[in-house]
């Protein structure tokens, strides 16, 4: 048995080699990938660094000569003598000479770098140069400016110039700085002044930088590289430079922001960096080997793979041994648990160690649940039986039993007494369209019971108790500065309107006066009791206290005058039913406002006069008919409501009159009449979603009540399970012969919401609507 364990035991310290692998693995992959990311990050801002030191000295004697070769170019502008040059219609060849040998030993000879000064005068067409070759160099400048759309003031504008007449292959890089006054030397409207710099300096200064790691160019926006000497510059860096300045050009945020990047040509890899000369365009651009200048990062990383595979077989060796370590514990514990009870731990036999281990928890867990739900299911019961007990009979010794069984519960901390009783109650789930189903009462009454609490909130200390399936009783303690009656009315009205607006469903409540004494909690609820009473008789949703009941309570009648129990009788023999309805209406209306004792009594002496009249009307008949009086009676006196009870007795007034008066075919044919309007009007309005009973009474001009009970005597269904049938079967029929979606075929029968429709389907076929559809394919 050992052995079979240690097999097991082997299998999941597997897993934990595995585990403990892999979490390394994790660990240091990442790791080893960001510290390279970090390192390569680090040595190209360096080199960036470097790269920028590098060029930005270039830009900055770039900088420094354009600045004193610009204020040369203004002061010689602003000369008397070229000032002459420059406007005058009529030329004394003399003073052209003067000049021009003026600039050139003066201010030719104090710049060195400057090459030649070129002088347009407009008026005469001609230009004048400090260079032997005028002629050529005017031409010069002429195409240059037609192929520009704007000359600047005192701006370096790099160019080429031919160096002779006789050369038209070579060519003399220069910097041409302009001055004019009016209008731009493009529309050749005006006269100006040039300053010729030789830039073969600066464009050698760049191109015979050879840095430690690549090249260095001076390049257009285009990405032309200048090089005047004809010095042959490789494929692959007039590639990488017309790269760098189409990148520039598109905006490419690598380029924009870093003023670096890393391209490809070929297989090789190069750092491009560039920085912009501000002159119209030019820019020096660095090109470096990749492999060259992060030499040291490779060999990082090469170091790294050799590191890594010397700290693996390392770390195997902690793994392993760092798992032993780990599992010791997990053994000792699974040999313990094992031998608990008499076990002998040949569960781990079917499985590892964790799911023996959890098995035997499992059944530990399953027992301790059993247990605490016996135990909460016992407290309750024992809570619900000392409340309803202290209902009934609040003395000291039923309140010193409720304290010592339920210490912690709200009335037992309690300090001093304020006490009210409401009791609220459920007027009965019909058709609604909130999906609620007569078998929901509980559910609902739940519902109600957390409203009601959070209505209640933490000023009023409060319990309740369901004293039956759809009674809730609440016991409050109130603050004795507010005033009850008024504070409670308003929150029990507000839970009335909430649960008929989101339910569908009515409540009725009644409630108890106030009291200081904690002994007189059983006296409290026996007037809840009492004004419950009279639910039946202001209706349902009706909210019932001294105030709303003292009419009836304080009426010292007894029963409803004689004088219109005799009206009744007179009108009951004479049989007109409209006469009998206005007698009957005004007996009801004088026995609504007695006691509600005496309602009952003269609820029965009323049932006891009006069969007593029947009968002799029948006897009186040649004919006699049979009446069920037991079976009226019955239905009369079940009638929760008393606007019920007395719709049942006209009705019963109604068919004996009917039956002994009238042929028996005609009722029947009353009934058929009516079973055929009511099943046509659900046939044809079946998609109608405020189909119901109500509003199929409202068609027919009859009470609603009455339809639902005519409707089950004369079929033996509820009109409610006959629309349900109907809808059901129109689905069914939608559901075999159209690819319509769910909701769709829901809205088409009458059902807005879908989950109501799922219930009810399922309900009457068994299985869902997607389930019927699988098993028709």
């Amino acid at each position: 048995m050992k052995k079979r364990l240690f097999s097991k035991h082997k299998s999941y310290y597997r897993r934990i080699l595995l585990l403990l692998f892999v979490f390394w693995l994790i660990i240091m992959v990442p790791f080893s990938i960001f510290l390279y990311q970090k390192a390569e990050n680090n040595i190209l801002s360096s080199i960036n660094q470097s790269n920028e030191s590098v060029m930005n000295q270039m830009k900055y004697n770039y900088t420094y000569f354009s600045e004193s070769m610009s204020a040369l170019c203004l002061s010689t502008f602003f000369r008397y003598d070229v000032k002459m040059l420059l406007y005058n219609d009529e030329l004394n060849y003399n003073d052209l000479y003067l000049t021009m040998k003026e600039l050139r030993d003066n201010v030719l000879q104090s710049q060195p770098s400057l090459q030649s000064i070129v002088i347009y005068n407009a008026k005469r067409n001609e230009w004048y140069s400090t260079d032997v070759e005028e002629k050529m160099v005017g031409e010069g400048l002429h195409e240059y400016i037609q192929k520009q759309e704007e000359i600047p003031k005192l701006r370096p504008l790099l160019r080429k110039e031919k160096m002779g007449a006789e050369l038209s292959d070579v060519y003399n890089f220069v910097f041409s700085y302009f001055m004019y006054d009016y209008s731009n030397p493009v529309q050749e409207k005006d006269s100006y002044i040039v300053l010729n710099q030789n830039a073969n300096w600066f464009v050698d200064n760049i191109t015979n930088v050879k840095t430690r790691t690549g090249d260095v160019y001076l390049a257009d926006a285009k990405g032309t590289i200048y090089n005047y000497k004809g010095t042959e510059i490789e494929d692959w860096n007039r590639t990488l430079v017309k790269h760098c300045m189409e990148k520039k050009t598109a905006g490419f945020e690598e380029v924009m922001d870093k003023g670096f990047f890393i391209d490809s040509y070929g297989e090789e890899k190069y750092l491009v960096s560039y920085m912009d000369l501000e002159d119209e365009g030019n820019y020096i651009v660095m090109i470096q080997r990749y492999d060259t200048i992060f030499s040291d990062l490779i060999q990082m990383k090469n170091d790294f793979v050799l590191l890594s595979f010397i700290y693996g077989i390392f770390a195997l060796m902690l793994v392993f041994l760092l798992s032993r370590r780990i599992y010791r514990p997990v053994n000792t514990l699974v040999d313990y648990v094992s031998n608990l009870g008499g076990s002998t731990g040949e569960g781990a036999v079917d499985g590892d160690e964790f799911e023996h281990l959890r098995s035997i928890y499992q059944n530990t867990s399953d027992a301790a649940k059993r247990l605490l739900g016996e135990k909460e299911s016992s407290v309750a019961i024992m809570k619900r039986y000392l409340l309803i007990n202290l209902l009934e009979d609040s003395t000291e010794e039923s309140w010193d039993r409720y304290y010592k069984s339920m210490p912690g519960a709200p009335l037992t901390l309690c300090k001093s007494y304020c006490l009210m009783v409401v009791k609220l109650q459920l007027d009965g789930i019909t058709e609604n369209g909130k999906g609620f189903l007569e078998g929901d009462s509980a559910l609902i009454l739940a519902s109600v019971n957390n409203i009601m609490d959070e209505l209640l909130g933490t000023e009023y200390l409060s319990e309740s108790v369901c004293s039956t399936e759809d009674e809730l009783i609440y016991v409050l303690n109130l603050k004795e500065e507010a005033d009850k009656n008024k504070e409670i009315k308003e929150k029990i009205i507000q839970l009335q309107e909430f649960v008929k607006k989101h339910f569908g469903i009515t409540v009725s409540a009644s409630y108890s006066g106030v009291s200081k004494e904690y002994t007189d909690l059983a006296a409290l609820y026996e007037d809840t009791k009492k004004y419950s009473l009279y639910r039946s008789v202001k209706g349902a949703g009706s909210l019932l206290g001294y105030e709303e009941c003292a009419e009836n309570i304080n009426n010292t009648e007894i029963t409803y005058p004689r004088e219109l129990r005799k009206k009744l009788e007179e009108k009951l023999k004479l049989g007109n039913m409209d006469q009998i309805e206005e007698a009957l209406q005004a007996v009801k209306e004088k026995i609504m406002q007695l006691s509600y004792e005496n309602i009952i009594i003269s609820t029965m002496a009323l049932l006891t006069s009006i069969n007593t009249v029947m009968n002799e009307i029948n006897t009186l008949k040649n004919q006699p008919v049979v009446i069920h009086f037991g079976q009226i009676y019955k239905r009369v006196i079940e009638a929760e409501f008393f606007d019920e009870l007395f719709d049942e007795l006209l009705e019963y007034i109604r068919s004996i009159l009917s039956d002994t008066y009238q042929i028996k075919e005609k009722e029947s044919d009353k009934e058929k009449l009516f079973l055929q309007t009511v099943m046509e009007y659900v046939n044809q309005n079946y998609n109608d979603i405020n189909l119901s009973s109500q509003s199929i009474a409202d068609h027919m001009d009859m009470s609603g009540r009455y339809i639902l009970k005519k409707f089950k005597l004369c079929t033996e269904i509820s009109l409610n399970e006959y629309i349900l049938n109907v809808r059901m079967k129109h689905a069914v029929n939608l559901l075999k012969n159209t690819n319509m979606p769910i909701n769709k075929i829901a809205e088409n029968i009458g059902i807005e919401n879908e989950n109501y429709f799922y219930r009810l389907f399922k309900k009457v076929y068994g299985c869902t609507p997607r389930e019927f559809t699988a098993n028709q394919k």
